[in-house]
């Protein structure tokens, strides 16, 4: 049995649940109200969060916890930086840039730095996958992604 495992299941387990309630309040915001509403997305994650926690503590009594890693790899942790700052320029940029410009840059990027190779597979990638994720949260979610300060400049509001 590993402790630790234990302990962070129930600690991740008990934010769910918080998460959860939390996005239970978003039901009565957003322009049109449907079955799919802003509180489906956050609350169905939420929901297998709380699995993969369940799962987690099942292995620790079980005894099949993971061992502790020997020591922290010095080029993973700077790859690990480097990605985060990565995420970090992506979040304030998708204010000023909006989520369909910023999005397929910061995904080609990313996968990059990350070893991806191939370019085709890599740009393919970045364009399909932002244009399914805003197909996923303009037509099922009905909620909108940001446009970007840059959208407002060259095309008004």
């Amino acid at each position: 049995m590993k402790r630790s495992d234990i302990i962070a299941g129930i600690l991740l387990i008990f934010a769910s649940v918080l998460v959860f309630l939390e996005a239970g309040t978003y039901a009565n915001q957003g322009v049109q109200q449907t079955f799919f509403g802003p509180s489906f997305f956050p609350q169905i994650l939420t929901v297998l969060l709380i699995f993969c926690c369940g799962l987690l503590i099942f292995h620790a009594y079980r005894g099949k916890a993971l061992r502790k890693a020997e020591r922290i790899d010095r080029q993973g942790f700077l790859r690990l930086l480097v990605s985060i700052v990565i995420a970090v320029v992506y979040w304030v940029s998708v204010d000023f840039f909006g989520f369909a410009l910023a999005t397929p840059f910061f995904l080609f990027v990313l996968m990059t730095q990350l070893g991806a190779r191939g370019w085709p597979s890599r740009l393919g990638v970045a364009i399909i996958t932002p244009i399914f994720i805003w197909w996923i949260f303009n037509e099922v979610l009905v909620v909108s992604l940001p446009e970007g300060e840059l959208m407002y400049m060259i095309f008004g509001e």
